[in-house]
């Protein structure tokens, strides 16, 4: 599983005999969250309970952290901290606090980097900042390579100025610089082991071979034809040239079924954001007793599809309301979860449909969830609110 990667690698790391598989140097998958884990590791021991305790000291920054988002985009205290909740009791995120994977890492890394990215602050140093911590997103999952110049361009296009531009022209260059010192000692060192540019890892090609070949359903499909010749061959030594084939094969067969390609569009979009709750995947292939509580495994999955499918469209109204410029006094960066869904949705297109990918928009949705049942609270219960607001006077003002 993926999860015994990271924990092997991170020990490896913890030992001092480097990112390696089976004794030699790796860089198969992104090196963040080993690195992370070793670092751990070093202070704990080996120990997948100081990991889990990690992950769940994670899970509540990451609950901060949203309801922090929601404030400063809604400026109502009420909104984030609705979101703040259903963050905390979103079923999915729950079931990811004891498993060792990325996700909850991202995602606190992402709302940190994304909060500090629209900070007022205009010092050059707190830019670099931002910067080196957008370079450990992409130490931790390489699409986070366009993600600053994704989000600065979508920002000044919701107000565009030529003021703005140049404001944030100047952040955007602040911020990848400190991206690349995080990520350049690392690249540097794949230059070494491998004689070859290899700017994070070498499991590119892989990614887009099994989303783009011939059996592809809009899913991850590694049982392709495609890879099946260099699927069991992990030799180390072969990464950079097995990444280099599998990307070429992929390119070739978009560019020989331009037809097939685009019409797996819907397909990946549809497996990116149809279904949720796939941390149960885990609990089914590691966990000893998973067959004992099947059933109840599955009724959880079936809430967790149901509070999903609530967020989501409990979101849809306040972003209708921000793309037709109809809620006033907010921020350019209320618009921040749209367009991390447009940039999500763009990665799948390319690559395939997996639900565990829009992982990290969830305290995106919650605030715009809470945002929508706030002002749809609002306005059908007038007359409440506003005794409310009396009953609030009267007692300020009582003697």
């Amino acid at each position: 599983m993926d999860f015994d990667w990271y924990v092997g690698r991170g020990a490896e790391i913890a030992h001092g005999r480097g990112y390696n598989l089976k004794g030699l140097l790796t860089a198969y998958w992104p090196v963040g969250w080993p690195a992370v884990l070793a670092g751990l590791f070093t202070v704990t021991g080996e120990s997948v309970l100081a990991a889990q305790l990690l992950n769940a000291a994670l899970g509540t920054l990451c609950c901060w952290l949203t309801a922090i988002f929601g404030f400063r985009v809604s400026n109502s205290r009420v909104v984030g901290n609705l979101a703040a909740l259903l963050i905390a009791v979103y079923p999915n995120q729950v079931a990811y606090v004891p498993l060792i994977s990325t996700e909850i890492f991202y995602e606190s890394l992402v709302l940190v980097s994304i909060l500090m990215l629209m900070s007022s602050r205009n010092s050059n140093f707190f830019s670099l900042l931002t910067g080196a911590l957008f370079g450990l997103e992409t130490l931790t999952k390489t699409q986070s390579l366009i993600l600053p110049i994704f989000l600065l361009s979508w920002m000044w296009m919701v107000q565009p100025n030529r003021k703005t531009l140049l404001r944030f022209v100047k952040r955007g260059i602040l911020v990848y610089i400190g991206l690349v010192c995080v990520v350049a000692p690392w690249t540097y060192r794949n230059w070494t082991v491998f004689h070859e540019f290899v700017p994070v890892s070498t499991n590119g090609g892989w990614t887009l071979a099994t989303g783009n070949n011939p059996e592809a359903n809009g899913g991850y499909n590694p049982d392709t034809a495609l890879v099946q010749d260099l699927r069991s061959d992990f030799d180390a030594t072969r990464e950079v040239i097995r990444d280099r084939i599998f990307n070429d094969r992929a390119i070739a067969w978009i560019q020989q079924n331009p037809g097939r390609f685009i019409a797996l569009v819907p397909q990946k979009l549809f497996k990116m954001w149809a279904g949720d709750g796939e941390a149960e995947w885990s609990y089914q292939r590691g966990h000893a007793n998973y067959d004992s509580y099947a059933l109840l495994y599955r009724a959880v999955r079936l809430i967790n599809q149901i509070f999903y499918f609530a967020l989501f469209c409990g979101a849809l109204p306040i972003c209708y309301l921000l793309l037709r410029n109809r809620v006033s006094d907010v921020t350019r960066w209320a618009h921040t979860g749209i367009a991390l869904l447009v940039y999500l949705s763009l990665l799948t297109i390319v690559f395939s449909g997996q639900s565990r990918f829009h992982f990290v928009l969830m305290p995106f949705l919650a605030v715009y969830a809470a945002w929508s049942w706030t002002l749809w609270s609002r306005s059908a219960k007038p007359v409440t609110s506003a005794r409310q607001d009396l009953l609030s006077d009267a007692v300020q003002n009582y003697p």
